[in-house]
């Protein structure tokens, strides 16, 4: 019997203490010097099951895989489309590779678990499953039908924990192998359109970190598990239903990059994998920082997506189009001749809508985008010319122009030279201080991070003239 000692104010700090300096000397320099140790491990001739591949990302894995030139592993596809499967099966065989196609819907664990069975009986032990399957629909949460959500669910998040429970009693057995998952860069954050997704996604995630606790409270420390969070990739699931995402840093990754990323991540044996990988620093801030960050973070990467076409009566309707009122399009979708429908005849317009397969927003809901202001203004010229050299030189003129005033200017900076400096400290904080206001007010006018570094770095050498015209703009557009 374990018996739990209350420990007091003093035990608790030494223990603190001892947490930091084990966390900073051991367990930080051991993943350091893991992560800088990261070699591929040998599958030549591993069995390795990937669910969902019969295209996209986990056709192309099959296929790379199964490569008798590369790392010629011996591939099981499992797919709801058993024809598509079979396809790329055949196709693998062609080249030279070994590969099998089984037909079973990963919702239904009895059916997985037999699947998992024949796989095993046709190739022996299973050392990596990649749970690839998946399903998007992206709506807005009152537009989601209840079968799409409940879809959603069982697929993304019951559908890749069958397939972890249905493989790993063999791995548990023979003391080893490899869980993989493909959760997304959405299992970090959530997003406009997302909730029959990023929540599964973020299940996914989190699935993951509970197997990998156990397997290590178990003392199973040779079944690996590897998370994959890609950012959007061009897969059918994807291009199908006309999302189009864009972004000014991130690539929209192509099915054949992504794959070979994932490969990697894979046979290195990594824990979480980003794609791009400097997603990942990205992913850490939302954790700390999760509001304000996040909404900037969006603005930067400045990351948008061409949602389907609604559509009323049959008929696609073009994108989302709106007034600008203080940096934000404010859009709606409307059915025609909106304002002379009931409701009653706006509900029965819906349900024919949803009956046709299209989406349609309730005239409730609106949808606000915010438009990034490209707006900067130079200030005077005559500010430039004499507040900079102000700063730089101190005084501009002659002291014996001054007078008398120059006399008690000149005593002053000889007598007390620490005086001069300290006065243009103070100026240079004042105007740092107005720099940071400048980058407030940016903030507040939806400028963009381009222009508001140009209005930072203004402020700061000019100070409130360059604020100044700022505090106009702000009255102008409030």
């Amino acid at each position: 019997m374990v018996h739990y000692v209350r420990e007091g104010w003093t035990a608790k700090i030494v223990a603190l203490f001892g947490f930091v300096l084990q966390l900073i000397i051991v367990a930080i320099p051991k993943d350091f010097i893991r992560w800088l140790c990261l070699r591929r491990k040998f599958v030549k001739g591993k069995c390795i099951v990937i669910t969902g591949g019969a295209s996209g990302i986990g056709h192309r894995m099959a296929e790379l895989f199964a490569d008798p030139n590369g790392l010629g592993a011996q591939v099981a596809i499992i797919d709801i489309n058993l024809g598509a499967a079979e396809k790329v099966a055949e196709a693998i065989r062609a080249t030279g590779g070994v590969a099998e196609a089984w037909n079973c819907d990963i919702v239904n664990a009895d059916e997985l678990r037999q699947c998992a069975a024949k796989i095993q009986q046709r190739f022996g032990h299973v050392d990596i499953v990649v749970a690839n399957a998946g399903i998007l629909f992206f709506e807005l949460t009152l537009n989601l039908r209840d079968d799409e959500l409940k879809r959603a669910l069982d697929v993304n998040i019951l559908g890749t924990i069958n397939t972890i429970r249905a493989f790993l009693p063999a791995m548990e057995a023979v003391g080893h192998g490899h869980l993989v998952t493909i959760a997304s860069i959405a299992s970090y954050f959530g997003e406009t359109f997302g909730m029959a997704y990023c929540p599964t996604k973020f299940a996914v995630r989190g699935a993951m970190d509970c197997l990998r606790m156990e397997l290590n409270d178990r003392g199973l420390h040779n079944i690996k598990c590897t998370t994959i969070c890609p950012f959007f990739v061009r897969t059918p699931m994807i291009t199908s239903i006309g999302i189009r995402p864009m972004s000014s840093w991130i690539p929209f990754l192509s099915v054949n990059r992504c794959a070979h990323q994932i490969i990697d991540a894979v046979l290195k044996e990594k824990v979480i994998a980003f794609m791009p990988w400097w997603l990942g620093m990205l992913a850490l801030m939302h954790s700390t920082f999760s509001l304000n960050m996040q909404r900037v973070a969006r603005d930067f990467i400045n990351f948008r997506y061409e949602a389907p076409d609604y559509c009323t009566d049959g008929q696609a309707k073009g994108p989302l189009e709106g007034p600008i009122q203080n940096g934000v399009i404010l859009a709606e979708h409307k059915t025609p001749n909106n304002n002379e429908q009931t409701p009653p005849q706006m509900k029965r317009t819906a349900e024919k809508n949803m009956a046709n397969g299209c989406a349609t927003l309730s005239p409730l809901i609106h949808l606000q985008k915010i438009q990034m202001r490209e707006h900067f203004e130079f200030a005077g010229i005559v500010w430039w010319l004499l507040i900079l050299p102000a700063l730089s030189l101190t005084f501009l003129v002659n002291v014996s122009w001054l007078g008398a005033v120059g006399q008690f200017v000149y005593k002053l900076g000889t007598e007390h030279p620490d005086l001069i400096l300290i006065i243009n400290l103070l100026a240079w904080s004042a105007h740092l201080l107005e720099a940071v206001c400048a980058l407030y007010l940016t903030d507040a006018l939806h400028i963009s991070h381009r222009c508001s570094l140009l209005w930072f770095l203004q402020t700061l050498l000019l100070g409130f003239p360059s604020l100044r015209l700022l505090l106009k703009l702000r009255r102008k557009f409030t």
